[in-house]
């Protein structure tokens, strides 16, 4: 006598009969890759390791030298907070300020560089022809490829402003994002020498706990950054150390 099939067994033998979308599989492979291999947020690593570091090494400094003179923990609590407000604060708008003038510079070169399509489309023409010359392009190749890209204005200047000025719209970020990372990084990695003192009134014994926190501080964050840049996190948390 035959088994009955299970549900399961149904089931796949039903998906088995059912023709494959390869377009779709294809699609969805595509996305299983992405979704594994890129972490949001990413590109903003730099200003996040920027400000932790800026932020432990720069207020780890300026406690230990409070500590030569102070005689209590709460001298060097209220050095370090201060120093922690100030370094924040700078940090965040220096970033917001150059990130912002990056962009503005872009700007500016683009608009520099529609205008010359416009006025001087003959120079400028000249000049795609030059780009792609040296490129190894040539003959009715370097025509056709030089007639469809200033066939249509929008991506000559593209072109234009990648090829000729090396400027990629793609590469600025939000420069009030980059402020608020930074900050906030600062004050992360700050409050990390800071912390020992809050808990040992002696400044002393503060200050080799604090000495030891910072350098753990440093390792984790350099071994955690390899779950974005992929290399050797032991390798990554002693070159944070020792840098």
């Amino acid at each position: 006598m035959e088994k009955s099939m299970t549900k399961r067994e149904e089931e796949k033998l039903a998906a088995a009969k059912e023709p494959v979308n390869i377009d779709s599989e294809r699609k969805e492979a595509r996305q299983a890759y992405h979704v594994e291999e890129h972490i949001k947020g990413g590109g903003y690593i730099r200003e996040f390791i920027l400000g932790f570091n800026d932020g432990l090494v720069s207020i780890f400094s300026l406690v230990t030298g409070v500590v030569g003179a102070a005689v209590s923990s709460k001298i060097v609590i209220l050095a370090g907070l201060a120093g922690l407000t100030a370094g924040a604060t700078s940090m965040g708008l220096n970033n917001y300020i150059s990130s912002k003038s990056q962009t503005e510079f872009y700007k500016s070169e683009v608009e520099r560089e529609r205008k010359e399509i416009e006025k001087v489309p003959k120079r400028e023409r000249e000049e795609i022809v030059a780009v792609y010359k040296s490129k190894g392009f040539e003959g009715k190749l370097l025509k056709q490829v030089v007639n469809k890209i200033t066939s249509d204005k929008k991506t000559w200047l593209k072109v234009m402003v990648e090829e000729e000025l090396g400027l990629f719209g793609g590469d600025f970020e939000n420069p009030y994002k980059i402020a608020l990372i930074t900050g906030i990084s600062f004050i992360f990695g700050a409050l990390i020498p800071i912390a020992p003192y809050l808990f040992i009134s002696n400044v002393s014994s503060g200050l080799l706990y604090s000495a030891i926190a910072s350098i753990l501080g440093l390792f984790i964050v350099g071994s955690a950054k390899t779950m974005i840049t992929k290399k050797n996190w032991l390798k990554s948390g002693f070159e944070m150390v020792m840098v």
